[in-house]
């Protein structure tokens, strides 16, 4: 596993950016490690889009779920 940066901007179903929106990066428990390097993984990563809607977030090579608050 890695550590990996997602970047990108976000957009609403009705094209509009999302901005200031929550989300939340679940693990999936199939396939991610307990830990990398020592450090204990969180199961739970937030990340907010900015005022123009762009993420960025950093999360370990795995399976995540995501979730829009």
């Amino acid at each position: 596993m890695a550590l990996c940066t997602i970047t990108g901007f976000v957009y609403k179903p009705n094209g509009q950016p999302a901005a200031g929106r929550l989300f939340e990066f679940k693990t999936s428990r199939k396939r991610i490690a307990a830990g990398y390097f020592g450090a204990v993984v969180p199961e739970v990563i937030e990340s907010t889009t900015d005022s123009l809607g762009f993420l960025t977030v950093q999360l370990l090579t795995g399976n995540y779920v995501a979730f829009s608050a």
